[in-house]
């Protein structure tokens, strides 16, 4: 039994839907692992340019098998379409946790630094200038 179509919705059978999530998974941890691993690469070496004394980052965690379960299933609610964009999220949010848990390790500052066309609460969120990191 394939994948069935009918008025735009695609239906899968759980067999499908398990080699779909199986397939995703595999790509978010190998991906995720790179992403994890690039920002680390990125933390130290800012770190050497500001002559800051922190021990080398350490990756964050890639997604697990359920949050990427829970992606997959909710994204092809809406559209199938728009499962590998979830994937890719998944992806970069390895890196993005990589630096946030190691600039708060390191009890770090961050500033919001806007660019382009901007809205006026990022504009705003700007204005505070260098804020402590916290969750």
């Amino acid at each position: 039994m394939g994948v069935t179509q009918s008025s735009g919705v695609i239906t899968l059978t759980p067999q499908q839907r398990k080699a779909l999530i199986d397939y995703a998974y595999g790509l978010a941890t190998k991906y995720g692992e790179g992403a994890a691993a690039a920002a680390c690469e990125v933390y130290d070496a800012i770190a050497i340019l500001q002559n800051a004394a922190v021990p080398p980052a350490i990756p964050a965690a890639t997604a697990t098998y359920e949050e990427v379960a829970i992606a997959v299933n909710g994204t092809l609610k809406q559209s199938p379409e728009i499962v590998p964009g979830a994937v890719s999220r998944l992806v970069k949010m390895a890196g993005a946790d990589t630096t946030l848990q190691n600039a708060e390790r390191d009890k770090a500052y961050f500033a919001w630094v806007p660019r382009g066309d901007t809205c006026s609460f990022c504009i705003m969120l700007a204005s505070n200038g260098f804020q402590k990191i916290s969750k």
